[in-house]
């Protein structure tokens, strides 16, 4: 039996310790945009439930299934003779550039506004 009332709301799956330990790995907004499709898909062809729990490791179990378990960038060897390729985040940076990106982007930055202007 299925009753699409039992579906647990977004919130109440944000806020169970088994998803809050995915954002170690992936982005809130991310586990939250993947929730919302695995419950649109329940909606559509719904699983037999007959618990908001029973659902719920459902929707626990899909998640899972369907996150990747390995980081999507991986180092690679650019053996292709083109030096700055974009499909491979084109040129490598010095060490001093990384730390440099490191110290800066472990904070608040400036990424969109300019400092002289306020723009």
């Amino acid at each position: 039996m299925t009753n699409l009332a039992l579906l647990p709301s977004i919130d109440y799956l944000l806020n169970r310790r088994e998803i809050r330990n995915l954002s170690t790995r992936f982005s809130r907004t991310f586990i939250k945009e993947e929730l919302n499709r695995i419950l649109d898909q329940f909606r559509l062809n719904p699983p037999s439930f007959s618990t908001r729990e029973e659902c719920v490791a459902l929707v626990l179990e899909a998640i899972n299934q369907n996150l990747p378990t390995e980081p999507g960038l991986k180092r690679v060897i650019n053996a292709t003779g083109i030096v700055l390729h974009t499909g491979m985040g084109r040129a490598p940076l010095s060490s001093a550039a990384q730390q440099q990106l490191v110290s800066i982007i472990g904070g608040y930055c400036n990424i969109e506004i300019d400092l002289d202007t306020g723009k």
